[in-house]
């Protein structure tokens, strides 16, 4: 069992993401090759800092202002450094520590920066690790890979990286944040934990492209995911599982603007692939629907309308809810057949 589900202040039910007012979210990500040896402590620093602004560039571009959240991939600070665990790791702070620190108050910014992480050298501590600076430059906290690559041979986890079995949710100004690393992906205890949590969105740092696997995590657990990757692709998931934006090599960077309430609704006759909701609300309400899978997003652009709200009143409902009642209704035939459940 994971220790560490229910994070300080999370104790009370966190709202659905359709009964809050609308948040607009810039998430920036990259797909940055970082392959061969490592260039120098200073110098990943630089080249680091140079892929931020570039997101925060396109941020600009596309919606006259920063990123409010850029992600860097697995081990981005220390990819390529020789050695094992001890050796390659690195400790956060000085000049490093200052950058980023910098670069985050810069464009009022949170920032997820990825390293091995050297934490205790004399206890032999060191994690592959995710850490997230606040809009003022703050450590706000770390996430620390649980489910680190296994050599069955030699039994030793990534040369020696000491695991964790923490997943905590962080609050941020904008909703409640996950992370996750590389192959985390294949577990599903981290997943479902920053659900239980109320996690709105999961960044997943890692080497592996994989979009299939997201989208089913996305879609099962109701949120956001956004990766950032070395190869091929850096993708945002959205809650129906389907991809909302991603960027491929060679091109490394993007921005998206994406809104934490929102409301999945299955496929209903009266919805007419969302036409319903641009009858009833016009411009006031957003989504995307996509007729193959039989579902939308659906968003609102009125800071006095909430999604809910707007959709309760045309009568539909989230699939989430849907499902839960469905599910209860076959558990009461089970139980009526004199079958029990597992």
């Amino acid at each position: 069992m994971l220790s560490g589900m229910m994070a300080a202040g999370l104790a009370q039910e966190p709202l659905a993401p359709c009964d809050h007012p609308p948040r607009k979210v810039i998430v920036g990500t990259v797909v940055h090759p970082l392959w061969g040896p490592y260039p120098g402590v200073a110098e990943r620093t630089a080249e680091m800092a140079k892929v931020i602004e570039r997101v925060h560039a396109q941020a600009q571009e596309r919606y006259g202002r920063s990123a409010d959240i850029v992600a860097l991939p697995e081990r981005a600070l220390t990819a390529g450094r020789p050695g094992g665990a001890l050796e390659r790791a690195l400790p956060f702070e000085g000049a490093m520590r200052e950058t980023f620190a910098a670069l985050a108050r810069k464009h009022r910014c949170y920032l997820v920066l990825a390293m091995d992480l050297l934490e205790d050298r004399e206890r032999g501590r060191a994690y592959n690790a995710l850490l997230l600076l606040d809009r003022d430059g703050e450590w706000k906290g770390t996430y620390r890979k649980v489910h680190l690559v296994y050599d069955e041979q030699t039994l030793v986890r990534e040369d020696g990286m000491t695991p964790s079995w923490n997943v905590p949710v962080f609050e941020c100004d904008f909703g409640r944040l996950g992370l996750q690393i590389c192959w985390d992906m294949e577990f599903d205890e981290g997943w479902e934990a920053l659900r239980k949590q109320g996690a709105d969105l999961v960044i997943w740092s890692s080497m592996s492209p994989v979009t299939v696997m997201p989208r089913c995590r996305a879609a099962k657990n109701n949120y956001y995911i956004v990766s950032s990757q070395w190869r091929e692709n850096a993708t945002i998931f959205e809650p129906t599982g389907l991809i909302i934006a991603q960027v491929r090599s060679p091109e490394e960077v993007l921005a998206q603007e994406i809104d934490l309430s929102f409301a999945v609704i299955g496929w209903h006759p009266k919805l007419e692939n969302g036409q319903a909701f641009t009858r009833a609300f016009d411009k006031r309400v957003g989504f995307r629907y996509s007729p193959e899978e039989d579902c939308g997003l659906f968003w609102s652009d009125d800071p006095a309308l909430t999604i809910g709200a707007a959709m309760r009143q045309l009568g539909f409902e989230e699939r989430r809810v849907y499902r839960s009642r469905i599910r209860e209704q076959y558990r009461r035939f089970r139980r009526e057949a004199g079958v029990l459940d597992e």
